[in-house]
């Protein structure tokens, strides 16, 4: 059984936009705990996506013992929307403590530095694999 050939783009923007889209959840940021609680909801689904987006790509490979490009830049993504997903929780939970300063602290770094890490890792991703 042998695998057809796969363009990249197949396979690099699916995976481009799923991780835009938890960047992108990490902008929302609110008063309301259901703005922080729906960030969290859209990582989350993001999450849920990219699983089903590598099952997807896995279906047509016959069994195998090592990880391919694709499964390691998914898994690249994976971390980097756990990553989301956990200063998601964490930004609810000091807003119920109602500790707005840490709130705010915790959210202006994690929008400047975790798409820094993002495509640093990324890059790394590609320049060590490729």
């Amino acid at each position: 059984m042998v695998r057809e050939r796969v363009s990249a783009t197949e396979i690099f923007i699916p995976v481009f936009f799923l991780a835009l889209i938890a960047l992108i959840a990490m902008l929302m940021y609110g008063d309301a705990s259901t703005v922080l609680e729906n960030r969290i909801l859209l990582t989350a689904f993001a999450l849920v996506a990219a699983v089903l987006f590598q099952f997807s790509l896995n279906s047509n490979l016959p069994p195998h013992g090592y990880l391919t490009f694709a499964d390691k830049l998914m898994i690249v993504t994976y971390g980097i929307m756990i990553i989301g997903l956990l200063i998601g929780i964490m930004l609810l939970n000091w807003h119920h403590k109602r500790d707005i300063a840490r709130s705010n602290l915790i959210q202006f770094y994690s929008i400047r530095i975790v798409p820094i890490l993002a495509i640093i890792v990324y890059v790394l991703t590609f320049w060590l694999l490729v």
